[in-house]
């Protein structure tokens, strides 16, 4: 889950939108996609009409995100689905337990998030 920045709402806000909601819905699904952060800022946000901002990731960049953003979802969709269960998790993504953990690591999830807790 990603937060969105006050200048970057504003941003967003202010743009007249003169196709539909799906304009919109792509700008902040790409923001989402190509930011590496948290936190969405203003630079993450690419308007219909700004051309320059499509250019400004080299190829190898946008791949490395767009892989990044990939492996996160993926874990957290396993880790939900298997209740935070590491070793259940890694065996559906057929990888080595120890591989999981440190995929786990890198994206900084924290796997207690995905148990279901009786209460």
């Amino acid at each position: 889950m990603k937060d969105i920045s006050p200048g970057a709402l504003q941003m967003l806000m202010g743009y007249d939108w003169p196709g539909n909601v799906r304009e919109l819905e792509n700008a902040i699904e790409r923001a989402v996609a190509f930011s590496s952060k948290a936190l969405i800022d203003v630079k993450d946000i690419c308007l219909p009409e700004d051309d320059a901002c499509l250019e400004a990731k080299t190829f190898r960049e946008a791949k490395s995100q767009a892989v990044t953003r990939f492996e996160k979802q993926y874990i957290q969709k396993l880790l939900s689905t298997h209740k935070g269960n590491i070793s259940q998790s890694a065996k559906a993504a057929q990888k080595d337990r120890r591989a999981f953990w440190e995929l786990i690591r890198k994206h900084k999830i924290d796997p207690r998030n995905y148990k279901i807790t009786s209460g």
